[in-house]
């Protein structure tokens, strides 16, 4: 009786396995035949952490994605005609770049901003001593996403400037990533939710608040502060303590950014679309997007890259930009790890009289 209902169980897991095998192959999310083969072959020698690891991580998203990617449009179309700038306004780009603005337009759905300043910082300390002087000047709204937000240091002199802006009565929203958060304590957000900020974390890993298990692995890696719809921060520093001393084998060179001007409209969009999908709420306030002065003559075009987007944007863009390049091509990044295909497309590149250039980052003491 037993062997039997061994047996009997044996087969029908093989049969489970053969239909998650089957929809692997006809409909895996980017339709990489390698990446569907491999989840076959872990599901099949590795039958029960093999099933479940792609219960967790591996499947097809292909509805979610197309929801999250017309309701971004949606919200871009709506908010597109709230920039306080004409989009005549850009005709001054370079002919060269029509094609690559066309496409970043179409996957974004974002124009190119003009009329902007922008600075670089490759030091968390630079950020936010810069970020934290712009807050503390916030009349209206302050606007912040991040993938990590830390409870250490750097995330406690956050947290002080505001909680002091809220109290001042300027509106502050606030989204953290559930995984890359995940070693902050819920403690640290409770309190700031107290003081009056509107907190949302992105995609909880926990089943009794969201449905999300199935999709763990699709997170939300943005940086982004929106002040008074004016100036705007993004790149790769995260609100922790190793952005800004490093760790004890060393410290890593990241970039981040300053925008100044209608491009900071760019960022909000995105940010109101994060926010549409925690808490199903469309911010909708005028001084969300203000009039905006002209601070430069530095065109910008934002974009943005889901998580459960249909199309990989800002890879797209990549490509675009590496095949129209004509001189020089180059890169900086803390991780350089391409895909066959993005050096496929340097060496191309390269063997048609690009120079391209990488060069390891400079040792910060």
């Amino acid at each position: 009786m037993g062997s039997t209902l061994i047996t009997i169980g044996i087969i029908i897991y093989c049969i489970f396995l053969l239909r998650v095998a089957y929809k692997i192959i006809i409909s895996y999310d980017d339709c990489n035949p390698v990446k569907a083969s491999s989840w076959i072959f872990v599901i099949v020698f590795i039958p029960v952490i093999g099933l479940l690891a792609h219960i967790i991580v591996g499947r097809n998203l292909n509805k979610k994605k197309s929801q999250y990617e017309q309701m971004r449009n949606e919200v871009n179309t709506a908010t597109i005609p709230k920039f306080g700038y004409k989009e005549n306004e850009c005709s001054v780009y370079p002919t060269t770049y029509h094609q690559l603005k066309k496409l970043l337009s179409y996957l974004s759905h974002l124009p190119v901003f003009p009329r902007n300043s922008i600075e670089f910082y490759s030091t968390g300390q630079d950020t936010f001593n810069h970020l934290f002087a712009d807050m503390e000047n916030a009349k209206d709204h302050i606007h912040i996403l991040y993938y990590t937000f830390g409870g250490d240091e750097t995330g406690q002199r956050f947290r002080d400037v505001i909680v002091r802006k809220r109290r001042e009565g300027v509106k502050v929203r606030l989204i953290y990533d559930a995984v890359g958060s995940n070693q902050t304590k819920n403690k640290f957000f409770k309190e700031l939710i107290k003081e009056g900020i509107e907190v949302e974390v992105f995609s909880p890993i926990f089943l009794a608040k969201a449905k999300v298990l199935p999709r763990i692995n699709y997170r939300n890696h943005r940086k982004i502060v929106v002040i008074d719809g004016k100036v705007g921060y993004t790149g790769g520093i995260n609100v922790k303590n190793e952005y800004v001393y490093g760790v004890k084998w060393g410290i890593w060179r990241d970039l981040h950014m300053r925008i100044t001007g209608p491009a900071a409209q760019g960022l909000q969009s995105i940010f109101i679309v994060d926010w549409y999908f925690c808490r199903k709420e469309y911010l909708q306030s005028p001084t969300l997007f203000p009039p905006v002065d002209n601070y430069g003559k530095t065109l910008i075009q934002v974009v943005s890259a889901e998580p459960l987007g249909i199309y990989r944007n800002i890879m797209s863009g990549m490509f675009k930009a590496i095949a129209q390049a004509k001189q020089r091509i180059l890169i900086q990044t803390p991780y350089f790890v391409p895909s066959s295909s993005l050096m496929a497309a340097l060496q191309t590149a390269a063997m048609g009289g690009n120079k391209n250039h990488i060069y390891p980052a400079p040792e910060i003491r």
